[in-house]
């Protein structure tokens, strides 16, 4: 073993506070790495799955009218980098009148190889998957959104035709149902249904076939789409477009699994994917700021201590490179304990945590912000890899390595003299010699001038410190309106449960309602149907005339609200609900409120519309004429977070009047009814008992918010745990480098004390120096906690416009304050405690620590 190796372990041993410090703060930043590197794994991983479980295991699909297509791309697989590849061919429609939605006329029949089986997301509710040709599995929402009931083992003869626009364009699942398009016979099948199949979460509702499976044919001759997997994610866009050149098809299109390719590492860095990294980029950046304010403070209390032996070394003959690596390898063997024990204790730690708080409620909450809301059978569940450990690993190592190597270069830099009078540090002024007849007791006056002339030697300890308060501050001040814009934004609702409901349905909406609200548990309810449209409003009504622009044009969001509930959110109001029901002279009631947003500064705005009551507005797309009277506070019972832009209420007995009969059909596809109970999850049972297969228009609303302030809960554990660490971090540092500090000092004080210094006077000399400490940290710190609470609150208050939290932000920095003059208080205590019990003739004759 090199010597200096040697002498460097031989240094950690005799100095073990300061070596068990240093590896602790290691620890804790090692910890806190890997714990956001392993929960930003298992987001990735469980958004992945969330993204197979909704769109499939495919990178990218090819859509051709040549059925031998399938069969070119199949045997070039090897060449382009093709894991594998699956095919769905399109057969064609059959036509089913009796079906009650008017949307969704058809059946569309589709042949499936085995792999899309097992790759795509068809999963049986009954029976089994086709095996020949001559089966077929169907969707089973058909009873409840068409009103078609089938049986396992029922013969079905279907005569397939396909769609067409009036242009003679071939028409597919993705064109909506068209009143003009036509259809063309190619042939007859009879299948065998064998099965039945949840409808997959990517299918829109809006397709206007239900979608049956049977089993790929080569005889078939219709289009296929072809599915495939890249060897490397990465090229899944070049595989596709090679794909397509190589089979010489110019009218084939394709496009690549967007959502699972972002969250597989393809390099697709947008939206909440981007979100994500850049969250743990911040998290990493603080901790490693954080984690290098400790680690740096030791190695530069270890450097400073043996500079005089540096010196002698250097004048044996000990190179630059030589000391420069004797301070790495003492970097390298803290890590070799500290970096696998920080993420060992950070895997437990995410772990416990994932433990305590439901995995469910964080899986809801991701759905919620990741694709469209895919399946909550989904399960959040730790995934450690090998690139969450080596970024944390590496990350550590690195700052650990930084940390070291910057005191080790200035000490390299200092000539051997220096080095050995060790007055490299100590600068002595006119201001701190001339100030003889200054006021207050000498010890006060001792530590000032202590201070003053070896500004270096604390400098370390008080930016430490600055940090500390910064990252505390403003960490406090972006959790608390993390948690106070999540609860802001599910509070607002007055029910527990709401019913989507489409016209087409079995029941008429007043009957569908009538037959809900006598579920058990109802306690209130109420219903309505609303439109969004442009409404033309004179100028000379309008407080605010800009809004509207040259055509006097504003987007309203137009509700009919059930006449028992619209009489008694008027009567709430104080307005007579009588004028409201007089089909000659239609009038609605309004909040007039109407929120713009800015794309400039990314802003939401609530300003007042209408001057005065009675307003005439007219609205043009059903060429009906009404009033609009500005007279509400707030919104009727259910409708809360369903009005957007500037809300007009009518009474539901009043939409013909209003928009006559054409405009009363298309609105009644777009209605929710709105449930209270005093048990949601049973109330909701017992409805889904009474509706079926049609249960899946049921939204529990409350569960949804009590999945929120699960996420408040979460975001909470993790931010205030992060916190918590970085005070650790920060009181580890106070610590460390107090206590060394004198401990360094030792002969000074012996000298103090032998010349007359009582035990009183250098315990508020050293009290004194400590205070100094936290005063100039903190007169430096709050300013810049501040500074930079603002800045990211520029960033965040663009969403929402709302004002600078200074309450929350003073509490944290006052608090943030007190702990750093307590911790600093404690700590000369300590250190004082321990200097006692030293000899002074011994330690006179001794420089060693």
């Amino acid at each position: 073993m090199n010597i200096l190796h040697r002498y460097t372990l031989q240094t950690l041993k005799r100095n073990k506070s300061r070596t068990l410090v240093t590896i602790v703060g290691i620890i804790l930043s090692l910890s806190m790495l890997t714990a956001v590197t392993v929960l930003i794994s298992s987001c990735q991983a469980f958004l992945t799955r969330c993204a197979v479980e909704e769109k499939g295991n495919w990178h990218g699909v090819i859509y051709s009218d040549r059925r031998d297509f399938a069969f070119d791309f199949s045997d070039s697989e090897q060449a382009l980098g093709v894991e594998t590849g699956f095919v769905l061919q399109r057969i064609g429609y059959h036509l089913r009148p009796e079906s009650r939605n008017s949307y969704k006329p058809y059946i569309y029949v589709a042949g499936a190889d085995r792999g899309y089986f097992e790759n795509m997301p068809v999963k049986l509710t009954a029976g089994r998957l086709p095996e020949n040709t001559g089966e077929i599995i169907l969707p089973d929402h058909m009873e409840a959104n068409g009103g078609m009931t089938f049986e396992i083992g029922q013969q079905l003869q279907m005569d397939l035709s396909v769609r067409c626009n009036v242009d003679g364009r071939l028409l597919w699942q993705d064109t909506d149902y068209l009143m003009s398009e036509t259809t063309h016979f190619i042939r007859s099948r009879e299948y065998t249904v064998v099965g039945f199949y949840e409808k997959m979460p990517s299918e829109s509702w809006s397709t206007p076939g239900f979608t049956a499976l049977t089993v790929f044919s080569p005889q078939e001759t219709g289009p296929v789409e072809v599915y495939f997997r890249a060897d490397d994610v990465s090229r899944a866009s070049d595989i596709l477009y090679s794909a397509i050149e190589m089979t010489g098809d110019t009218d084939a299109t394709g496009r690549i699994n967007l959502d699972l390719l972002r969250f597989t590492g393809a390099g697709l860095q947008t939206g909440h994917n981007s979100r994500l990294y850049q969250l743990a980029s911040v998290l990493m950046l603080i901790i490693i700021l954080a984690s290098v304010c400790l680690i740096y403070n030791s190695f530069s209390i270890s450097v400073n201590e043996r500079i005089k032996q540096f010196g002698l070394l250097s004048s044996i003959g000990a190179t630059a490179k030589q000391l420069r690596g004797a301070v790495l390898y003492e970097g390298l063997v803290l890590c070799g304990v500290g970096v696998p024990v920080g993420i060992a204790c950070g895997i437990a730690g995410i772990g416990l945590t994932l433990k305590i708080i439901d995995a469910e409620w964080i899986s809801s909450s991701l759905q919620r912000v990741s694709i469209t809301g895919t399946s909550p059978e989904v399960p959040f569940e730790m995934v450690i890899t090998p690139a969450a450990i080596a970024v944390a690993a590496a990350l550590g190592l690195a700052t650990v390595l930084v940390s070291a190597g910057l005191p080790a270069a200035k000490a390299v830099s200092l000539s051997t003299i220096d080095a050995l009078r060790q007055t490299y540090d100590t600068h002595i002024g006119p201001r701190d010699v001339g100030r003889a007849g200054e006021r207050g007791r000498i010890e006060y006056r001792l530590a000032a001038r202590n201070f003053r002339r070896s500004r270096s030697r604390y400098r370390t300890t008080v930016v430490s410190l600055v940090v500390s308060i910064t990252l505390f501050v403003s960490t406090f001040m972006v959790v608390d309106s993390m948690t106070k814009d999540i609860r802001s934004g599910v509070t607002d609702i007055d029910y527990d449960l709401i019913y989507y409901y489409n016209s087409y349905n079995d029941l008429p909406l007043e009957d569908r309602y009538r037959q809900l609200r006598m579920a058990d548990g109802v306690t209130e309810s109420g219903y309505f149907v609303t439109f969004r449209d442009y409404v033309t409003v004179a100028k000379m009504y309008l407080e605010n005339p800009e809004i509207a622009g040259e055509d006097s044009r504003i987007m309203m969001t137009i509700l009919f609200v059930d006449d028992e509930n619209f009489d008694s959110w008027l009567t709430e109001n104080g307005v007579d609900p009588a004028p409201f029901y007089n089909p000659a002279a239609p009038q609605g009631a309004t909040t007039n409120i109407y929120r713009s947003y800015d794309i400039g500064s990314g802003i939401y705005t609530d300003c007042r519309v209408l001057e005065k009551s009675g307003a005439p507005a007219f609205m043009k797309v059903y060429e009906a004429d009404f009033h609009i009277v500005p007279a509400c506070s707030n919104m009727p019972y259910g409708v809360r977070d369903a009005a957007s832009a500037m809300p007009v209420v009518f009474p539901f007995s009043m939409m013909k009047a209003v928009i006559g009969n054409a405009g009363y059909n298309a609105g009644m596809i777009n209605c929710r009814l709105a449930f209270s109970s005093d048990n949601p999850r049973h109330t909701q049972k017992n409805m889904e008992d009474m509706l079926g297969q049609a249960k899946y228009n049921i939204y529990n609303a409350r569960a949804d918010y009590q999945q929120m302030v699960a996420v408040v809960s979460l975001i909470k554990v993790f931010a205030y745990g992060f916190i918590g660490l970085i005070t650790l971090i920060a009181i580890a540092n106070v610590i460390n480098t107090i206590s060394t500090n004198i401990s360094l000092r030792r002969k000074e004080f012996a000298v103090l004390k032998s010349s007359g210094m009582s035990e009183k006077g250098f315990a508020r000399m050293m009290k004194a120096e400590c205070m100094i400490y936290g005063v100039r940290s903190i007169a430096a710190g709050i300013p810049a906690a501040l500074a930079l609470s603002a800045a990211i609150w520029q960033v965040v208050s663009r969403y929402d416009g709302s004002p600078f939290p200074l309450f929350t932000v003073a509490a944290a920095g006052a608090a943030a304050s007190l702990a750093v003059l307590a911790v600093v208080y404690l700590t000369a205590i300590w250190a004082i405690s321990r200097l006692k019990k030293e000899k002074l003739l011994d330690v006179l004759k001794n420089e060693n620590i």
